[in-house]
């Protein structure tokens, strides 16, 4: 009866009805709670539908079972890396490739982890052992590739890149990698057949090639990056962002900015109720924490938000897209700053009203974010967004929100090379 109703529940997970699977997974197990391969499957659906916690208890408990199971330890290991917990992770990719040192999975999945530790030479070594193995190993052919990217080694990323377009004409994400290699050497037509491509395959655009064609003058505008771009990009940051942002040559400035602002206009600021939004790693939370009543912070990436959690500066983080955390959670504030945040939206007019809604008669919204010397918004070439002054002052007038300062600031250092950006004081006094 079990076997049939595991082959029933499997079928059920492999054509994505979650629910009924779970259901027969759950069910097998109140008859057979030790049953290795329920437990593991059980495992193995909440963590394709991002509940890590329910992944790792049904997981952890089928490694019990099955202490000598590569498999059970490679996916033990993919949830780990996917909660964040990249020591954890290396443990059990190297437990697994102990069982089964051949394991290209687990080669692959441990160069993921050390390239996301920075340690980009070690993953390297990795996915050219899975290669050697498995020529023809999509994965590791295309994570080389973003490895040697790291590296500033273009022609050898381009060429793995090309490797994965030979073994998948449609993979993806190796077109728009393609496309970014023409555009790093100048070659915009193949660079925008490149991105076309990409969105021929994958029309919600999770990387951003919308953004690129939009800089190539192919194509409009986007309101914004995508959201699952900006969570990807601060999932590997996440580690090293508060060390990066004192480095010289690459110097963060935009919550000494807003330090600032509140010190020039909130000297005696004491016992509001405060918003960060864009928190990240809690750069902010030192400052704010003595002046607030509350203090709430907002990011998209929960690894970011971890770091934060551990400096206990903040009453409440949610981990949310802060458009909708604005227009969805019902609190009012006296206070809301972003740092460095908004350069991840085009058209401000959604946030700054959103904003405006939130606040207090009297409140102040401080933020920094790029700025832009010719048209009212402009994609950076880091793909970024970067806005007018008048552009500021035209959203603010419409939002509500009058403007007490915009002040030219350097935002941050690229490479030891100032960034112009502005910082931005408006009121609410309608």
């Amino acid at each position: 009866m079990s076997d049939k109703l595991f082959k029933k529940a499997t079928k059920k997970h492999k054509a994505g009805h979650y629910k009924e699977a779970q259901s027969l997974y759950k069910k097998i197990l109140k008859s057979l709670p030790q049953d290795v391969d329920a437990n593991y499957m059980l495992g193995t659906l909440y963590a394709e539908q991002g509940d890590t916690n329910n992944a790792l208890k049904y997981m952890s408990f089928a490694e019990q079972l099955a202490p000598h199971s590569q498999y059970i330890k490679n996916n033990l290991g993919n949830v780990s890396r996917m909660r964040g917990d990249y020591e954890t992770a290396e443990t059990k990719y190297k437990e697994a490739l102990a069982i089964q040192p051949n394991m290209i999975e687990a080669l692959n999945n441990l160069a993921i982890v050390y390239r996301r530790l920075n340690q980009t030479s070690q993953a390297i070594t990795l996915y050219k052992n899975a290669i050697s193995l498995s020529p023809n190993f999509v994965e590791a052919n295309y994570n080389l590739g973003k490895s040697y990217w790291d590296q500033g080694q273009f022609d050898d990323a381009k060429a793995c890149f090309q490797r994965v377009l030979e073994i998948d004409p449609n993979h993806a994400l190796a077109s728009f990698e393609m496309g970014n290699c023409y555009l790093n050497v100048g070659d915009k037509e193949n660079a925008i057949t490149c991105f076309e491509k990409y969105l021929s395959l994958v029309p919600r655009d999770e990387c951003g090639a919308r953004l690129k064609l939009s800089y190539l003058n192919a194509g409009e505008m986007p309101e914004r990056q995508p959201e699952q771009l900006v969570k990807q990009t601060y999932e590997k940051k996440a580690r090293t962002w508060d060390a990066d942002v004192e480095r010289i040559d690459m110097e963060f400035l935009g919550p000494q900015h807003i330090q600032n602002a509140i010190k020039q206009q909130l000297p005696d600021a004491a016992k509001l109720a405060v918003l960060d939004i864009g928190c990240g790693t809690g750069l902010c939370g030192p400052f704010l924490k003595p002046i607030a009543s509350t203090l709430h912070g907002v990011d998209l990436s929960e690894h970011m938000l971890a770091i934060a959690r551990d400096k206990k500066h903040y009453d409440r983080l949610t981990c949310e897209d802060i458009l909708y955390y604005l227009e969805t959670y019902g609190d009012m504030y006296d206070l809301v700053v972003g740092s460095g945040v908004l350069i991840f939206f085009g058209d401000l007019l959604a946030m700054f009203e959103a904003v405006s809604r939130r606040l207090n008669f009297g409140g102040y919204f401080i933020f920094t974010l790029y700025k832009s010397n010719e048209a009212n918004i402009e994609i950076r070439d880091n793909m970024h967004f970067s806005h007018s002054e008048q552009y500021i002052r035209l959203i603010a007038d419409q939002s509500g929100l009058a403007v007490t300062q915009i002040e030219p600031v350097v935002h941050e250092y690229d490479h030891e090379q100032p960034q112009p950006g502005f910082l931005v004081i408006l009121k609410k006094d309608t």
